[in-house]
């Protein structure tokens, strides 16, 4: 986020239209990266329900995080991937 825009809710019309749209087509869950050092945005992601998997080897520097949202009610979901079938 640039600095102008901090503070503006920016991040949180962002944050709900990518959650709607994810759980709109059905997915169930979601991981990103985070550059280690940006502290804000970690922190950020944590507070809206996200969980600091740590960082990985190939992805020098980035932390990933992940999130798991509710399946709708009825989904049938593929065990392996726990996502929708179909």
């Amino acid at each position: 986020m640039l600095p102008d825009h901090r503070g503006t809710n920016v991040s949180a019309a962002l944050h709900g239209y990518m959650v709607e749209y994810l759980t709109g087509d059905g997915c169930t869950r979601a991981r990103l990266t985070v550059n280690q050092d940006n502290a804000r945005a970690v922190a950020y992601y944590l507070k809206n329900g996200w969980t600091d998997a740590g960082w990985r080897r190939e992805e020098s520097g980035m932390r990933f995080m992940e999130i798991r949202f509710s399946a709708p009610p009825g989904a049938k979901l593929d065990a392996r991937t726990e996502g929708p079938v179909g």
